[in-house]
């Protein structure tokens, strides 16, 4: 299983995919940019997610989640949601 890990996370099995997106001068740029990302697991400090599953759309209005899944050991998280810019 790849596995990246820092000080205080860890991601096993990452596939993530950007597309239409730049980042720029400490901002990002687009008009219909994408992120699509999928893991066996993610650890974040004491947070231990299992399958995780995020998918947004980016616009210069903001980011819309379109999707976020994943299983933790208390139960089932699912989400979508709208940030403006």
């Amino acid at each position: 299983m790849p596995r990246l890990q820092g000080p205080d996370w860890a991601v096993t099995d990452l596939d993530l995919s950007l597309r239409n997106l730049t980042f720029s001068k400490d901002d990002w740029q687009t008009q219909e940019g994408k992120l699509s990302m999928n893991a066996s697991e993610f650890i974040y400090g004491s947070l231990h997610f299992f399958d995780p599953i995020l998918n947004a759309e980016f616009s210069p209005q903001g980011i819309a989640l379109r999707q976020f899944t994943t299983r933790w050991e208390g139960g089932m998280v699912r989400t979508s949601r709208q940030l403006a810019a």
